[in-house]
């Protein structure tokens, strides 16, 4: 919606405040984290130990981004402070109530802070990674700029640990395992991928894009994807 809203909406006074309404639920429903503030995820996942209230690297990167264009359409500072405190759980670990992580000893921002093992959910890392950019955009904050960066560079490192022969793999919980990813999340994934090219310049993200872009247009590739995917469902549900 805020994308929507800096395009072609941004005249649209309604639309600005439907928007501002969501930013305004952020601010009003925000939750201490150590100096900072959060917002836990309420639906638990009892197969993966997340039977309390958690904390989600995504969710609190889309908030920052919320903030981040709140603060930009409103003038209101509120907004700005707030995504600031926002990134203080990426600089904890899981064990510690954060959502940082370790994957092959390389840095995973958490979609699910779940305490069995890793998760590293492809997509939930990369939306984390937008916000910590968007707040750098916002006010060149040193803090988000140097979370991102080590955000960035581990997951180039990570990708080959994604890659299933030109098709994505969702999230590492059960690697090497073959979770393939569903063709709506791998296009979403090459989507990000290319974003985080033009961030970054960093070839990792533009091979990859790659690779997996040509995977998506072939039918053997698809049709391999969810065969697997199908089987991978059936043996986690037994």
């Amino acid at each position: 919606m805020s994308t929507v809203i800096f395009n072609k909406g941004s005249q649209k006074k309604d639309v600005v405040e439907k928007f501002l309404n969501i930013a305004e639920w952020f601010y009003d429903n925000k939750e201490p984290f150590k100096n900072g503030y959060c917002w836990r995820i309420k639906h638990l996942y009892p197969h993966y130990n997340l039977t309390a209230p958690w904390l989600s690297a995504m969710a609190q990167g889309e908030a920052i981004s919320v903030l981040t264009r709140a603060s930009l359409l409103s003038n209101e500072k509120k907004y700005s402070d707030l995504a600031y405190d926002a990134i203080i759980p990426f600089e904890y670990d899981v064990n510690k109530g954060g959502v940082k992580n370790y994957f092959k000893s390389l840095l995973v921002f958490e979609e699910f802070s779940t305490p069995i093992r890793t998760m590293a959910v492809l997509n939930g890392y990369i939306f984390a990674l937008f916000g910590l950019y968007d707040l750098y955009l916002l006010n060149k904050n040193e803090k988000s700029y140097r979370l991102f960066n080590e955000g960035a560079n581990a997951l180039k490192q990570l990708l080959p640990y994604y890659d299933l022969k030109g098709w994505s793999r969702y999230y590492l919980f059960d690697y090497p395992k073959k979770y393939y990813s569903s063709l709506t999340y791998h296009i979403l994934v090459i989507e990000q991928l290319k974003v985080m090219y033009l961030i970054t310049g960093l070839d990792e993200f533009k091979f990859y894009y790659e690779r997996w872009e040509t995977a998506s247009k072939s039918i053997y590739h698809k049709s391999k994807a969810l065969i697997s995917k199908i089987f991978y469902a059936n043996s986690f549900n037994k």
